[in-house]
């Protein structure tokens, strides 16, 4: 059991208790996480550290991360920020697959400041040597571009909640 807060270990006790029963080899099991606006060393390493604890104890698939990992500042504070958190949200065996979100290109710190103005923008080749480690063998990235942050992931077949019909597959395209 990952070492977390006791408030976070009681609703990840909850969670485990409300959705055992609900998770089937039929279901798309997953944790969609986002906004977590994260700096280095901060509070949100103890939410990341609850989704870990989710992933050891139930059957997942994925954690997809909705964008906006760190808050803005520096480049190099940002990087460092987005490194930890993404790190953080890691499994062994299950896949993170990100999205990269308004904040995450952090081109908005010093837009006020015409000597910082585009300066700390964190470009999409260093995103992705940023997020490809966690997206596993789980997806595909777009093989035009190099540097691209485009990929899409097939989960295997699973049956549909809502109508009950079977599917091949499960596409969930992602842009880094």
């Amino acid at each position: 059991m990952e070492d977390i807060d006791e408030r976070y270990g009681h609703a990840v006790d909850l969670a485990v208790e409300a959705l055992t029963d609900k998770q089937t080899n039929e279901t798309l099991n997953l944790i969609f996480v986002t906004d977590l606006h994260h700096t280095c060393g901060g509070n949100q390493l103890r939410a990341a550290r609850a989704i870990r604890e989710l992933t050891l104890r139930l059957p997942l698939d994925l954690v997809v991360n909705g964008g906006d990992s760190a808050a803005n500042e520096t480049k190099d504070r940002t990087l460092a920020s987005q490194t930890e958190i993404c790190h953080a949200l890691r499994t062994p065996g299950v896949p993170v697959l990100s999205v990269k979100g308004n904040h995450d290109d952090n081109s908005i710190y010093g837009h006020d400041r015409e000597e910082l103005r585009g300066r700390h923008v964190i470009f999409p080749s260093e995103t992705r040597r940023l997020i490809q480690d966690g997206v596993l063998d789980a997806a595909r990235w777009d093989t035009t571009r190099s540097d691209g942050l485009y990929y899409f992931a097939d989960v295997e077949a699973k049956k549909n909640k809502s109508d009950r019909t079977r599917y091949d597959r499960y596409s969930i395209r992602g842009s880094g």
